[in-house]
């Protein structure tokens, strides 16, 4: 049976009686001539592998033999550093031995409030009555995950110059296991690093040191319950020299060398819409794109009053940045180079807008015209439909949607609907693009273009069941039948 003690009562008992002994009593006996146990183990270093059940540690000690005493024994159990044994674990045993797989060490290490790789101390203490408790010698193990070798590194991220697109991330350069780059990284703006072109395993900031730039291997994005995704940042846009000591995943070291600030400046050749208050969201490849004359910018488009905008400077896939936002007035831009820098845009109500950028003075204008936004021209063009919801048998899973069948305007599809569960309609089947989509309009059998979480009005159905929806996308109208 295992349970959690406190060893400061028994510290200062052994303390006391340590106090007590005669000059020539041997350190390993009790008052009453108790023998302490030696302990034993087959290893002092525990590597967890991928099977839980596999036994690493097995313990032992010899029996204590006092004619007419049964001793009792408890094996002890702290993190290095805790001399006093006072935030340690305990198991009774009534076995002269105590194995451990790799699954009980987990737990354990879990349970003292550690994380790998951590020296574990035991010990065996035996108790009788009418007789001094004893304890044994001490025996240290290293638990610890097996060595990952890291054979390459990619920063990546909006501070870098190839924003988030993982295919055109830069490859450090590495030799025994130190990896160095040299570039550009904007101010604000956050990166880490992958070890492959895949966003996990990757190498991140340390969020529990004070250090900007202490860094820790994650495999995944969560550990547990604890978020590892956490980035890096620079306070000023430069060439830095970046280098990373990565021959022991449990001691990386990330060095940032600023060689010359350099002044951010941006060549405005396009300008772009981008947000929750467009009826394109937050899809890249779907912005509109401004009409350019000269350094003069002109948009007319429907914005909504729920929402935010700004106006990237270029269409590429997963670049983000920069954009123009708001400056310091209603009426000025600044740019943006990353997150950190953003000041968005917001209407006052719904509506069709004019919109016009000066790029040589970074001024703007946005007039709210009286054209009804149900019949202006460029409100969202429909050509395909999906279902998205945990009301469907795809759930979440934006790869495994399935498409309505086209019709010209009208969109059918069949499938299983739970009414336990809710459900929209994906405007287009992009990794990790959410929006726009279609949800339920003001009334039921109505339907509206939504471009975020916050505009989200899921649709519902009253019984599990094979449903047909059908939907008109010229009308925004939809039916669902139960089949």
């Amino acid at each position: 049976m295992k349970k959690i003690i406190c060893f400061a009562a028994l510290a200062a008992t052994l303390l006391f009686s340590a106090g007590c002994k005669k000059d020539n009593q041997p350190e390993d006996k009790g008052k009453e001539g108790l023998e302490a146990p030696v302990l034993t183990v087959n290893t002092q270093t525990a590597i967890l592998g991928e099977d839980d059940t596999e036994v690493l540690l097995n313990f032992s000690w010899q029996d204590v033999v006092v004619p007419g005493i049964t001793p009792k024994y408890v094996l002890q159990v702290t993190y290095e550093g805790d001399t006093g044994f006072t935030a340690g674990t305990s198991y009774d045993t009534e076995e002269l031995s105590k194995r451990f797989s790799a699954g009980e060490l987990r737990e354990l290490v879990s349970e003292l409030g550690k994380t790998l790789p951590v020296s574990l101390v035991f010990r065996v203490r035996a108790t009788a009555e009418g007789v001094e408790a004893v304890v044994s010698n001490l025996v240290t193990v290293k638990v610890s995950e097996p060595e990952v070798v890291i054979e390459h590194i990619y920063p990546i991220g909006e501070a870098t110059p190839w924003g988030w697109t993982l295919d055109n991330a830069e490859e450090m350069t590495g030799a025994d296991g130190v990896f160095t780059w040299t570039g550009k990284l904007i101010k604000n703006a956050e990166f880490k690093f992958v070890t492959q072109k895949d966003w996990w395993p990757g190498l991140v900031r340390d969020a529990t040191s004070t250090e900007p730039f202490a860094m820790v291997y994650a495999k995944a994005e969560k550990d547990g319950d604890v978020n590892m995704d956490n980035k890096f940042k620079v306070d000023k846009t430069g060439e830095y020299k970046l280098t990373i000591d990565a021959k022991s995943i449990y001691a990386l070291k990330l060095t940032v060398e600023l060689i010359r600030e350099i002044e951010i400046t941006v060549d405005i050749n396009e300008i772009y819409i981008l947000g929750s208050a467009t009826t394109t969201g937050w899809s890249l490849d779907a912005m509109q794109q401004f009409t350019k004359n000269g350094d003069i910018y002109t948009l007319r488009c429907v914005l909504m009053s729920d929402g935010e905008f700004r106006f990237p400077l270029q269409k590429e896939s997963g670049k983000w940045w920069p954009c123009l936002v708001m400056g310091e007035t209603e009426t000025t831009l600044a740019v943006g180079m990353a997150d950190g820098d953003n000041n968005p845009f917001h209407v006052a109500e719904d509506g069709v807008y004019d919109i016009t950028i000066d790029a040589s003075s970074l001024s703007i204008t946005i007039t709210l015209t009286d054209i009804d936004i149900n019949d202006f021209a460029s409100k969202v063009e429909i050509n395909e439909l999906y279902v998205l919801g945990d009301a469907c048998d795809a759930g979440w899973r934006l790869d495994d949607m399935v498409a309505f069948t086209k019709d010209g305007d009208i969109f059918t599809w069949e499938g299983n609907l739970k009414a336990s569960g809710e459900f929209r309609f994906p405007l287009q089947k992009v990794s990790n693009q959410w929006w726009p989509c279609l949800v339920m309009g003001s009334t039921e059998g109505t339907l509206k273009v939504a471009n975020s979480d916050g505009e989200n009005n899921p649709l519902h159905v009253a019984a599990d069941g094979n449903y047909q929806i059908v939907v008109n996308a010229a009308a925004l109208t939809y039916t669902i039948t139960k089949k």
